[in-house]
This record gives structure tokens, C-alpha cells and sequence, in this order.
């Protein structure tokens, strides 16, 4: 029986937290209706379209298969079994000084099919015909008939194969965990390119701002013929034309790195949605209003890591507790025929059936027994290490994350407010320059001044987002979003329970 019990109590676990399930569709253009690229958008995207993810993906497959071809070499179905047997019996005695000899000659033809079982249960049946010979004559009849063996109690024949498959359920166990890191990766490397796309971009928005803002100054100045400070506005306007191609480099690079990473064969750019920190919404909100050990609590359960983990520490508890119990191996045996009445010369044969019990009972080796069962408790250690290493890391680095990005939304905050304040500073000192109440140099000082904050306002906004992909790596939130991944972990990862 296979331990889907187990299987469907982590499946209701995980769906039971997925308070975000609604938003993690990719937003769509109501125009065209392709996706729109924005953080949630992404996360399906990669998982669907990286090819990282594919190759990993496919590499689960072809390690389940070998898993389950493993499993059936050792519980095969024979569809068709033939079997023949020819038997002379030959007995003699003594009537007086007279040496009678009697012989019984039989032959025997049988067609039918046989099931072995993982656990050690065997079941065969078929039909068949017999002829038989002696000194009455010749008779032939038809049969049909079945055998059931089957381990009693403990058999240490269910713990060898268990054993037997260990290396398979290792090969299984590696690949799911590296498919679980290959879309931890992935997306959030999408994430970061999503995030280095955005900070290009705003960046070369604020170039074009402030060229603009120099270029309609330039035109005022030009009506007043001041050829020094025309000349000083046209060095800051080429100064931030270069800014703009340079970070225009940034915007294409960035813009391939994101295609890249999502696998898409084409995105432009007015697909890309801009990120914005609102006060009522904006990702990464929970993280900054739940409390810290609810995140914790919540990253632990969601972790499929640690759902792969425990399910492998099961069966690792399983394999204990035969070998505990295994120390005898005792088959039971149940077979019966029933023969059709005969034709021939004989005819006293009438037809009639025959049914029998049986068992045998063999003492396992102390010390093959020893092996294996220190062999599933160190693997018992090993998950259990695994386990409380993994939910020691996520624990440390979620306290850590929260607090950064805590102390992040603070200081973007204070930022935003700084920049609002520069900017009026900026519009004040325009209106008093036209007035003839400030000069020139402070006036493009205060530009300068208000462009550098607005640039520490987003380097700031990058890093509050950057930490709050490594807040979505830790509580497992891309896995919350994929319910398919989680589902099929359920589905595909699961070993025989006796």
C-alpha cells in the first residue's frame, strides 16, 4: 500500500496556506491578452518556460521510472507461464518367490499466469491436462488449480527489499531536492533581473527628466543671452545624455538577462510593469505586517524541502521497524486443485478436488538483521539532520531578512520624503532664478542635488525588493504559488508502506 495517506496530509497542509493563490496568475494585458510581466507573473513563467527548470523536471521523470521499473522487476506479472512434466513411478514387491513390478507412467501440460508482489506475496494459476498409464489402462482428465505464498508476521523478506531499492529511493530523493533548488534559482534570478530591469529603467527615466528639465532652461536662458550660463547648462545636459545611454545599456542587457532567464522568446518592454511601493499593497507587503514568528511558522510548513525530508524519514522508519521485527521469516502457503472426471479405461477416477496448508519457518541472521537495522537508523540521523538543518536555516535567515527589510521600508520611506522635499527646494529656487533671486550655480546645484537623492531612493528600492526575493526563497512562497509542483510531489514521490 502505498503511503498516499501521508502524501495527501502534506498536500492539505500546503494548499491550506496558499492565501496568495489567487494573485499568482500572470497578469494580463486586456488588450492582447498576453501575460504582463510583473513579480507574480514571473514566478509561473519561469517555472513553465526556463529551460533549467525543464532539464530538471525531466531528469525527476527519468529517475521515477527507474524507480518504478526497479519496483516492478521485483513484483512482476507473468502473463504467461508453460509449464510440462513427464513422471514414471515404478514399484516392486514380492508375492510368494514371484517379483511384481507395477509402473505409472504420467504426463502433464499447464498453461496459466503468475503475480509476485513487492512484499514477498506470490499467486500462480492455471489449467492443464494429465495422462496417466499402469496396468488398468490409460485415463486422461483436465484440471485447473492455484497457489498462494505469502510472508507471515515479520518477514525479513519485505525488509531485504526494501533494502534493496534503497539506492533507487536516494537517486529519487536527489533529484526532487535538486528540481526544488533548480526553481528556487531560477526564479529568483528571474526576480533579480526583474528587479536590475526596473533600476535601469527608473534610472534612465530620471536622466531624461533631468535633461529635460536642463533643456527648458536652456530656452529660458537662451531668451536672456547669457552665454556663460548657457554654456554651463549645455556641459550638465551632455553630462546626463551620457547617463541616459549608459544606463539604456543597462536597460538592454538587463532586458536580455530577464528574457533569458524566463525563457521567452521575445518581451518588450511595455510588457514590463513598473514596481511601485504603495502604501495599501505592493509585494512583499506581509513580510513587513505579519508577525515574525507567524512568517517563521508558515516558511516551515510550506518548505517542500523539508515535506521530501520527512517523507524519505519515514520510510527510513519503516525499514527500522521490520528490521526490528523481522528476526524470523516465516511463509505461509496456500494452494488447491480440482481435477475433472477422467476419461479412459479406468473409470473409477472419478472427479473430485484437493486443497492443502502449509508453512516453513526460517531464523534470520542476527547479525544480517544488526546491519540493517543500524543501516535505517543512521539513515534515520541523516534525515532527521536534514530536517532541523533546514528548518534551522530557514528560521535564521527569515529573522534575518524581516529585519533588513523592515529596516528597508523605513529608510525608502525616509528617502521618498527627502526627494519630495528636494524637489520642491528645486522648484523654489527655479521661480526666485527667474525672479533674479538665485544664481545659476545653485540653481544647477539643487538639480544635481535632487537627481543624486532620487538615485539613493532607488538603489534603496532595488535592495527593500532584492531582500524580499531572499524572504520568498526562505518561506518557500514560490512553491506556495506553484500548486502544480507541490501536487506532483504528492503524486510522484512515494514509496510502498506494509
Amino acid at each position: 500500500m502505498k503511503i498516499q495517506k501521508t502524501a495527501t496530509i502534506v498536500l492539505s497542509l500546503l494548499f491550506s496556506l496558499q492565501i496568495f493563490f489567487n494573485s499568482s496568475l500572470p497578469a494580463q494585458d486586456s488588450e492582447s491578452g498576453k501575460p504582463r510581466i510583473d513579480f507574480y507573473s514571473i514566478i509561473q513563467i519561469t517555472y513553465e518556460k526556463n529551460l533549467e527548470i525543464a532539464a530538471s523536471r525531466y531528469e525527476i521523470e527519468e529517475t521515477d521510472y527507474q524507480f518504478r521499473r526497479f519496483e516492478r522487476n521485483l513484483s512482476q506479472f507473468v502473463p504467461l507461464v508453460v509449464e510440462s512434466q513427464v513422471e514414471r513411478d515404478s514399484e516392486s514387491n514380492f508375492e510368494g518367490l514371484n517379483r511384481i513390478t507395477e509402473k505409472d507412467d504420467e504426463a502433464r501440460v499447464s498453461v496459466g499466469f503468475e503475480k509476485e508482489f513487492f512484499d514477498g506475496k506470490r499467486f500462480s494459476a492455471g489449467a492443464g491436462v494429465r495422462g496417466t498409464s499402469d496396468q488398468n489402462g490409460e485415463n486422461g482428465n483436465t484440471f485447473v488449480g492455484g497457489e498462494l505464498r505469502f510472508p507471515l508476521f515479520s518477514s525479513i523478506t519485505t525488509l531485504e527489499r526494501v533494502t534493496e531499492r534503497n539506492f533507487e529511493e536516494n537517486e529519487l530523493l536527489n533529484a526532487w531536492l535538486d528540481f526544488i533548488d533548480t526553481v528556487r534559482d531560477e526564479v529568483s534570478e528571474s526576480h533579480e533581473a526583474y528587479i536590475d530591469l526596473q533600476n535601469s529603467l527608473k534610472r534612465r527615466n530620471l536622466a531624461e527628466e533631468a535633461v529635460r528639465d536642463f533643456q527648458n532652461l536652456l530656452d529660458y536662458t537662451k531668451e536672456t543671452g547669457n552665454g556663460d550660463e548657457i554654456r554651463q547648462i549645455e556641459d550638465e545636459i551632455q553630462a546626463f545624455l551620457s547617463r541616459k545611454v549608459n544606463q539604456q545599456g543597462n536597460v538592454d542587457a538587463w532586458q536580455i538577462g530577464l528574457l533569458d532567464r524566463l525563457g521567452l522568446d521575445f518581451l518588450p518592454l511595455e510588457r514590463v510593469m513598473l514596481l511601485e511601493m504603495k502604501e495599501d499593497d505592493y509585494y512583499g507587503k506581509q513580510y513587513i505586517e505579519k508577525d515574525l514568528e507567524q512568517i517563521i511558522a508558515e516558511a516551515i510548513q510550506n518548505d517542500v524541502e523539508i515535506r521530501v525530508l520527512e517523507i524519505a524519514r519515514k520510510n527510513a522508519e519503516l525499514k527500522k521497524s521490520l528490521a526490528e521485527r523481522g528476526k524470523w521469516d516465516i511463509i505461509g502457503k496456500l494452494f488447491g486443485t480440482y481435477d475433472f472426471e477422467s476419461r479412459g479405461d479406468d473409470l473409477r477416477r472419478p472427479s473430485g478436488f484437493g486443497v492443502g496448508l502449509g508453512f516453513s519457518v526460517q531464523r534470520t541472521d542476527p547479525k544480517l538483521l544488526h546491519l540493517s537495522l543500524r543501516q535505517a537508523e543512521a539513515e534515520i540521523r541523516k534525515f532527521t539532520a536534514e530536517i532541523t538543518w533546514r528548518e534551522r536555516q530557514v528560521k535564521n535567515l527569515i529573522r534575518r531578512r524581516v529585519s533588513e527589510v523592515r529596516n528597508l521600508r523605513t529608510l525608502v520611506d525616509e528617502l521618498k520624503a527627502s526627494r519630495e522635499l528636494r524637489y520642491s527646494v528645486y522648484l523654489q529656487k527655479l521661480e526666485s532664478f527667474r525672479k533674479d533671486n538665485e544664481t545659476m550655480d545653485n540653481l544647477i546645484q539643487s538639480r544635481v542635488s535632487l537627481f543624486e537623492t532620487e538615485k539613493e531612493f532607488l538603489e534603496q528600492f532595488a535592495e527593500f525588493f532584492e531582500t524580499v526575493v531572499d524572504l520568498d526563497v526562505a518561506s518557500g512562497f514560490y512553491f506556495q504559488q506553484l500548486g502544480e509542483v507541490i501536487e506532483k510531489i504528492g503524486e510522484a514521490y512515494q514509496f510502498n508502506n506494509f
